[in-house]
Protein backbone atom coordinates (compact mmCIF):
# COMPACT_ATOMS: atom_id res chain seq x y z
CA UNK A 1 0.00 0.00 0.00
CA UNK A 2 1.16 3.50 -0.91
CA UNK A 3 1.59 5.99 1.97
CA UNK A 4 -0.59 8.88 1.90
CA UNK A 5 -0.19 12.18 2.94
CA UNK A 6 -2.97 14.77 4.74
CA UNK A 7 -2.50 18.42 4.78
CA UNK A 8 -4.06 21.23 7.14
CA UNK A 9 -2.76 24.56 8.23
CA UNK A 10 0.28 25.02 9.35
CA UNK A 11 -1.05 26.69 13.13
CA UNK A 12 2.49 28.11 14.40
CA UNK A 13 2.62 29.04 18.08
CA UNK A 14 6.64 29.56 18.15
CA UNK A 15 9.68 29.71 16.01
CA UNK A 16 12.54 30.32 17.76
CA UNK A 17 16.07 31.93 16.82
CA UNK A 18 17.61 28.73 17.15
CA UNK A 19 15.16 26.75 15.09
CA UNK A 20 13.07 25.23 17.35
CA UNK A 21 9.30 25.42 16.77
CA UNK A 22 5.44 24.30 17.55
CA UNK A 23 2.56 23.42 16.05
CA UNK A 24 -0.01 21.03 14.56
CA UNK A 25 1.04 18.37 12.10
CA UNK A 26 -3.05 17.23 11.60
CA UNK A 27 -6.40 19.33 13.21
CA UNK A 28 -9.22 16.68 14.40
CA UNK A 29 -12.02 16.51 12.39
CA UNK A 30 -10.71 19.40 9.35
CA UNK A 31 -11.85 17.92 5.93
CA UNK A 32 -8.76 18.68 3.61
CA UNK A 33 -9.29 18.16 -0.43
CA UNK A 34 -8.80 14.53 -0.30
CA UNK A 35 -12.05 14.58 1.42
CA UNK A 36 -10.44 12.74 4.13
CA UNK A 37 -10.44 13.73 8.20
CA UNK A 38 -8.42 12.57 11.01
CA UNK A 39 -10.20 11.69 14.34
CA UNK A 40 -9.25 11.84 17.97
CA UNK A 41 -7.25 9.11 18.81
CA UNK A 42 -6.04 8.01 15.57
CA UNK A 43 -1.95 8.35 16.27
CA UNK A 44 -2.00 7.25 19.65
CA UNK A 45 -1.14 3.58 18.63
CA UNK A 46 1.57 4.84 16.17
CA UNK A 47 2.98 7.47 18.63
CA UNK A 48 3.30 4.96 21.59
CA UNK A 49 5.07 2.38 19.23
CA UNK A 50 7.72 4.92 18.69
CA UNK A 51 7.90 5.52 22.43
CA UNK A 52 8.40 1.96 22.96
CA UNK A 53 11.24 1.60 20.03
CA UNK A 54 12.95 4.85 20.87
CA UNK A 55 12.06 6.83 17.35
CA UNK A 56 10.08 9.38 15.93
CA UNK A 57 8.56 10.37 12.73
CA UNK A 58 10.88 12.01 10.17
CA UNK A 59 10.91 15.83 9.98
CA UNK A 60 11.27 16.25 5.99
CA UNK A 61 11.02 18.46 3.86
CA UNK A 62 8.57 18.81 1.00
CA UNK A 63 7.67 14.89 1.55
CA UNK A 64 11.28 13.94 0.38
CA UNK A 65 13.01 11.53 2.25
CA UNK A 66 16.53 12.28 1.23
CA UNK A 67 15.74 15.95 2.75
CA UNK A 68 15.88 15.23 6.82
CA UNK A 69 15.83 18.64 8.10
CA UNK A 70 15.88 18.12 11.63
CA UNK A 71 13.64 16.42 14.41
CA UNK A 72 10.82 16.07 16.44
CA UNK A 73 11.33 16.10 20.02
CA UNK A 74 8.40 15.71 21.03
CA UNK A 75 5.13 14.81 19.23
CA UNK A 76 1.48 13.79 21.10
CA UNK A 77 -1.81 14.70 21.00
CA UNK A 78 -4.08 17.51 22.44
CA UNK A 79 -7.84 18.15 22.26
CA UNK A 80 -7.31 19.59 18.77
CA UNK A 81 -4.93 18.01 16.95
CA UNK A 82 -1.45 16.19 16.39
CA UNK A 83 1.13 18.72 18.32
CA UNK A 84 4.45 18.79 16.93
CA UNK A 85 7.79 19.99 19.10
CA UNK A 86 10.43 20.31 16.44
CA UNK A 87 14.00 21.33 16.06
CA UNK A 88 15.48 22.53 12.42
CA UNK A 89 19.23 21.53 12.05
CA UNK A 90 20.41 24.88 11.03
CA UNK A 91 23.54 23.57 9.49
CA UNK A 92 21.56 21.53 6.69
CA UNK A 93 20.76 24.36 3.62
CA UNK A 94 17.22 23.17 3.59
CA UNK A 95 16.81 23.59 7.23
CA UNK A 96 18.23 26.91 7.46
CA UNK A 97 15.76 27.92 3.80
CA UNK A 98 12.85 26.50 5.88
CA UNK A 99 13.45 28.69 8.86
CA UNK A 100 13.55 31.42 6.87
CA UNK A 101 10.57 31.11 5.15
CA UNK A 102 8.44 29.66 8.23
CA UNK A 103 9.53 33.02 10.30
CA UNK A 104 8.55 35.43 7.00
CA UNK A 105 5.40 37.44 7.11
CA UNK A 106 4.00 39.94 5.31
CA UNK A 107 2.04 43.04 6.59
CA UNK A 108 -1.41 41.26 7.45
CA UNK A 109 1.08 38.16 8.85
CA UNK A 110 0.64 35.36 6.47
CA UNK A 111 3.56 33.35 6.24
CA UNK A 112 6.05 32.08 3.46
CA UNK A 113 5.55 28.49 4.39
CA UNK A 114 2.25 27.70 5.87
CA UNK A 115 1.73 23.62 5.66
CA UNK A 116 2.63 20.85 7.48
CA UNK A 117 1.58 17.78 5.88
CA UNK A 118 1.33 14.12 7.75
CA UNK A 119 2.96 11.63 5.62
CA UNK A 120 0.89 8.20 7.13
CA UNK A 121 0.08 4.57 6.28
CA UNK A 122 -4.41 4.07 6.85
CA UNK A 123 -4.98 1.19 9.47
CA UNK A 124 -8.57 1.75 10.28
CA UNK A 125 -11.30 4.31 8.69
CA UNK A 126 -15.05 4.73 8.34
CA UNK A 127 -16.46 5.95 5.22
CA UNK A 128 -19.12 8.48 5.00
CA UNK A 129 -20.68 7.45 1.62
CA UNK A 130 -23.31 10.27 1.84
CA UNK A 131 -20.68 13.02 2.73
CA UNK A 132 -18.36 11.56 1.11
CA UNK A 133 -16.03 11.54 3.74
CA UNK A 134 -13.39 9.65 5.09
CA UNK A 135 -12.33 9.61 8.88
CA UNK A 136 -9.25 7.87 9.72
CA UNK A 137 -9.15 6.31 12.98
CA UNK A 138 -6.05 4.51 13.32
CA UNK A 139 -3.05 5.73 11.42
CA UNK A 140 0.84 4.50 10.96
CA UNK A 141 2.36 8.13 11.56
CA UNK A 142 6.00 7.97 9.26
CA UNK A 143 6.72 11.39 9.08
CA UNK A 144 5.40 15.00 9.28
CA UNK A 145 6.69 17.61 6.65
CA UNK A 146 6.79 20.95 6.21
CA UNK A 147 5.15 21.72 2.76
CA UNK A 148 4.51 24.75 0.93
CA UNK A 149 1.11 24.17 -0.18
CA UNK A 150 -2.54 22.48 1.83
CA UNK A 151 -3.75 19.13 -0.23
CA UNK A 152 -5.14 20.43 -3.89
CA UNK A 153 -6.68 18.84 -7.03
CA UNK A 154 -3.76 18.42 -8.63
CA UNK A 155 -2.46 16.04 -5.46
CA UNK A 156 -5.81 14.16 -5.64
CA UNK A 157 -5.07 13.93 -9.41
CA UNK A 158 -1.58 12.51 -9.04
CA UNK A 159 -3.21 9.69 -6.59
CA UNK A 160 -5.47 8.90 -9.24
CA UNK A 161 -2.98 8.42 -12.22
CA UNK A 162 -0.67 7.05 -10.04
CA UNK A 163 -2.93 3.88 -9.48
CA UNK A 164 -3.59 3.86 -13.03
CA UNK A 165 0.05 3.28 -14.13
CA UNK A 166 0.64 1.24 -11.70
CA UNK A 167 -2.43 -1.06 -12.97
CA UNK A 168 -4.41 -0.72 -10.28
CA UNK A 169 -8.30 0.82 -9.95
CA UNK A 170 -8.32 4.27 -7.64
CA UNK A 171 -11.17 4.46 -5.66
CA UNK A 172 -14.94 5.87 -6.62
CA UNK A 173 -14.96 8.42 -4.56
CA UNK A 174 -11.69 9.73 -5.48
CA UNK A 175 -12.58 10.04 -9.17
CA UNK A 176 -16.16 11.42 -8.01
CA UNK A 177 -14.38 14.14 -5.77
CA UNK A 178 -11.70 15.15 -8.88
CA UNK A 179 -14.70 15.52 -11.62
CA UNK A 180 -16.92 17.73 -9.06
CA UNK A 181 -13.28 19.99 -8.39
CA UNK A 182 -13.76 20.12 -11.61
CA UNK A 183 -16.80 21.60 -11.95
CA UNK A 184 -19.32 18.78 -12.33
CA UNK A 185 -22.34 18.86 -10.24
CA UNK A 186 -22.04 15.70 -8.31
CA UNK A 187 -25.37 14.43 -10.49
CA UNK A 188 -23.37 14.67 -13.30
CA UNK A 189 -20.15 12.79 -11.54
CA UNK A 190 -22.05 10.16 -10.64
CA UNK A 191 -23.83 9.80 -14.05
CA UNK A 192 -20.36 9.92 -15.47
CA UNK A 193 -19.01 7.46 -13.21
CA UNK A 194 -21.93 5.36 -14.01
CA UNK A 195 -22.59 5.25 -17.50
CA UNK A 196 -19.75 6.77 -19.03
CA UNK A 197 -20.08 9.90 -21.61
CA UNK A 198 -23.51 7.86 -22.45
CA UNK A 199 -24.65 8.62 -18.63
CA UNK A 200 -23.90 12.62 -19.64
CA UNK A 201 -25.73 12.80 -22.52
CA UNK A 202 -28.44 10.94 -21.06
CA UNK A 203 -28.94 12.87 -18.01
CA UNK A 204 -28.64 15.88 -20.61
CA UNK A 205 -31.36 14.64 -23.12
CA UNK A 206 -33.45 13.74 -20.06
CA UNK A 207 -34.10 17.22 -18.77
CA UNK A 208 -34.19 20.47 -21.23
CA UNK A 209 -34.01 22.94 -18.21
CA UNK A 210 -30.77 20.96 -17.12
CA UNK A 211 -29.48 20.49 -20.62
CA UNK A 212 -27.74 23.91 -20.46
CA UNK A 213 -26.25 23.55 -17.25
CA UNK A 214 -24.98 20.09 -17.89
CA UNK A 215 -23.27 21.31 -21.75
CA UNK A 216 -21.62 24.15 -19.71
CA UNK A 217 -20.07 21.77 -17.48
CA UNK A 218 -19.08 19.10 -20.37
CA UNK A 219 -16.99 22.49 -21.45
CA UNK A 220 -15.56 23.15 -18.31
CA UNK A 221 -14.66 19.72 -17.57
CA UNK A 222 -13.23 19.39 -21.30
CA UNK A 223 -10.50 22.78 -20.74
CA UNK A 224 -9.40 21.12 -17.64
CA UNK A 225 -8.54 18.01 -18.92
CA UNK A 226 -6.48 19.84 -21.84
CA UNK A 227 -4.89 21.85 -19.39
CA UNK A 228 -3.32 18.50 -17.76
Amino acid sequence: MKMKHLRTPFHVKEVAEDGSFIGYGSVFDTVDSYREKVARGAFLRSLNAHAEKGTSPALLWQHRSDEVIGIWDKMYEDDIGLVGEGRLNLDVAKGREAHSLMKMTNASGARAIAGLSIGFMPKAYEDDNEQRIRTLTDVDLWEVSIVTFPANQDAMISEVRAAFAAGKVPEKRDVEAILRDSGLSRKAAQALLANGYAGLLSLRDADDAASNDVTAELRHLSTLLRGH
